[in-house]
């Protein structure tokens, strides 16, 4: 099964299983929040790491077929982490701020 998804994403097979325990690992040691944040986190770090592993490796000039796996990891757990942050802020966000700025006659 995760052949065919990798093959239908266009990743490696290994990239794929890397990200997935990378975001895993961060969903079980992370913060305990509810269950729908969690998934949404993991679902982010996994597709970031899957999608960015490959530009990363590339960027940062590493030999691929060293470091991709290991780049995917950090990714999954990484990028789960910087997605639970951005969720905070979104939710942290005082909207009543903003509102003046649109009202009319002001």
């Amino acid at each position: 099964m995760l052949d065919q998804i990798a093959t239908a994403v266009g990743v490696k097979k290994a990239v794929a299983l890397t990200a997935f325990i990378g975001a895993m690992v961060a969903t079980l040691i992370g913060p305990k929040r509810a269950w729908r944040d969690r998934a949404i986190s993991f679902i982010v770090g996994f597709a970031a790491a899957v999608y960015l592993t490959h530009p990363a490796v590339a960027y940062f000039e590493l030999k691929a077929e060293d470091y991709e796996n290991g780049v995917a990891f950090m990714l999954g757990c990484f990028a789960m982490a910087i997605a639970d942050k951005v969720l905070h802020l979104i939710r942290d966000i005082d909207l009543s701020a903003f509102s003046s700025i649109f009202k009319k006659g002001k």
